[in-house]
Formats: C-alpha cells, structure tokens, sequence
C-alpha cells in the first residue's frame, strides 16, 4: 500500500506559517534498520571444562567494538561436560569488521578455539 503526501500542514513551531507535507514527512526520524548488517553465528569452546559459558559471553559482549551486537547466545553441549557457546552477532557489512569480531573473540581469556559456523546478511523489518 503506497501512501502519497501533498498539500500543506500547520507548522508547530511557528503558529503563523505552513511547511508543505512533504517537508514535514523529510523531517521524520527515520527508524534504524539492519539495512547492510551481517549476522554471524560462533561457536565458541571455552579454555576450561568447569567455566561458565555466561561468563564468556559476557567477556566477549563486553569486549565488542562499537557498532556490533550480541542478537542470540545458545549453550551446545559437547562432550565429557564440555559446552560450547553459539553467539549471535550484528556487525555492519564492512570490509575488515569480520576481521574484527575474530580477532576479538580471539583476545578473550577465557575462550580456546572458536569456529565461524555461518554468514547471513540481514533484511529490514516491516512494521
């Protein structure tokens, strides 16, 4: 459904003037979008059998550059009480970001090994 705007509306700031719709309708904030996100999915092995995967969630959640989020953090048991970490993570399609995210993952004290298990790029929402 397409809408059009047009005619004039009451500009709020200044009771005497008119600002033409189509003006008002630029000045609207546009919402943020995942427009040229990426999402990537880890999995992450911990260096120790007996740490909490929360905690190195949250050393890598802490330790993300601007511009990146943790969207989903799910456990994944292994084997012999081992549990990996599968994040979730939005990063801005960029050249060198991917690059990033492992090197930061990579400095975590608390993680072994990590894998990238896939690359998705994200759409917007509607609605």
């Amino acid at each position: 459904m397409a809408t059009f705007l047009s005619g004039v509306v009451r500009n709020a700031g200044d009771s005497s003037g008119y600002t033409a719709v189509s003006t008002a309708a630029s000045r609207v904030p546009k919402r943020r979008s995942h427009l040229n996100s990426l999402l990537i999915r880890l999995k992450i092995l911990p260096n120790d059998v007996n740490l909490n995967p929360n905690v190195v969630a949250e050393s890598i959640q802490n330790s993300l550059p601007v511009g990146m989020t943790v969207k989903r953090k799910m456990e994944e048991p292994i084997a012999y009480g081992i549990v990996a970490l599968i994040m979730d993570i939005q990063i801005p399609e960029k050249d060198g970001v991917l690059e990033t995210l492992e090197n930061t993952v990579r400095s975590s004290k608390f993680v072994s090994e990590f894998e990238v298990l896939g690359v998705s790029k994200l759409s917007t929402k509607i609605g």
